[in-house]
């Protein structure tokens, strides 16, 4: 008898999250909606959220640029370019996806293929 019902209850509360699940992302948008809304000027928002994503790029760029690429050479003295133009696939696929799985198996081709081509 409770058997039962508790069953009854697991199916009804699987059936409730598919419908939660279902409409959520309907809701989230309307929460940022009204959050949108709510702002003063959406232009100086805009502009100041540009100004960050360019700060931010260029950062990396320049870490990319001096500090990794210095390391790389002073600890192997041998042209950064070439390894890191073996990496531009991994680079591609990870800047394409969100999923971790199809940059582990890109990462890992791209270092096989590279093995290789280097024996």
């Amino acid at each position: 008898m409770y058997m039962c019902s508790l069953y009854v209850l697991i199916a009804t509360t699987g059936v409730v999250l598919v419908y939660l699940c279902r409409y959520s992302p309907f809701g989230i948008m309307c929460l940022i909606t009204g959050k949108i809304m709510e702002l003063p000027s959406l232009a100086l928002t805009a502009q100041q959220l540009g100004m960050y994503m360019v700060t931010v790029i260029s950062g990396l760029v320049i870490h990319f640029f001096t500090t990794l690429c210095i390391l790389y050479f002073v600890f192997t003295r041998k042209n950064p370019a070439v390894f890191f133009k073996g990496m531009l696939q991994a680079w591609v696929t990870a800047l394409g996806t969100a999923s971790r799985l199809p940059r582990v198996t890109c990462c890992f081709t791209v270092r096989s293929v590279s093995l290789r081509s280097s024996l």
